[in-house]
C-alpha cells in the first residue's frame, strides 16, 4: 500500500517566489505534504530569485541543480512577476528548457492570464494557495501534451 510518505517524489527541486513569507510557508508545506518535490527554496523577492538563476547559469550547473518549476507570484515590490518572466528569457536554453514557470497568484486582474499565456516558459496560471488538485493538473500537463497550457482549469480536476 502506498502511503503519503512512501510515494515517489516526481520532481527534484522547485522554487517559490512570493513577497509573502506566510504564502511561501503554506505553499512549501503543500509541496512537501503532496510529495511534489524533494527540495524547495523560497524567495521573497523576485530579483533575488533571478540572481540565483543567473548564478546557476554562470556556473554551468548540472541539470539536476536547475529547478523543475518556479511558482511565481505576480504582484511583488521591486520586481514583479511579469518583469521576472521578461528577464527569465535572457537565461541559457539549458535553464529555460528545463524549468517551467507556474504563475501562483491572488491577482484577479483578467489581463494577467492573457499576458502570462504569451510567454512560452509559463506552464499555467493558478490561484493561491496551492492545493492537491493543482499538483494533479501540473502532472497532467507535463505528461499529456494534448492538454493545453491554459486550456483546463485546476478547479476542474
Amino acid at each position: 500500500m502506498e502511503t503519503l510518505n512512501s510515494r515517489k517524489v516526481p520532481h527534484k527541486f522547485v522554487l517559490i517566489v512570493d513577497d509573502s513569507s506566510i504564502d511561501n510557508f503554506v505553499n512549501q508545506k503543500m509541496i512537501e505534504l503532496n510529495n511534489f518535490a524533494e527540495k524547495v527554496i523560497a524567495f521573497t523577492r523576485a530579483n533575488k530569485a533571478l540572481e540565483y538563476l543567473i548564478e546557476l547559469d554562470k556556473n554551468k550547473v548540472h541539470l539536476f541543480e536547475i529547478p523543475c518549476f518556479i511558482f511565481l507570484d505576480l504582484n511583488m515590490p521591486i520586481m514583479d512577476g511579469h518583469e521576472f518572466i521578461r528577464q527569465f528569457k535572457n537565461l541559457s536554453d539549458e535553464i529555460k528548457n528545463n524549468c517551467k514557470i507556474i504563475i501562483l497568484t491572488s491577482s484577479v486582474n483578467p489581463i494577467d492570464p492573457i499576458i502570462a499565456n504569451e510567454h512560452n516558459h509559463v506552464l499555467t496560471f493558478l490561484s493561491k494557495p496551492l492545493m492537491k488538485n493543482n499538483f494533479d493538473l501540473i502532472e497532467l500537463m507535463m505528461n499529456d501534451k494534448s492538454v493545453g497550457r491554459f486550456g483546463i482549469s485546476a478547479k476542474a480536476i
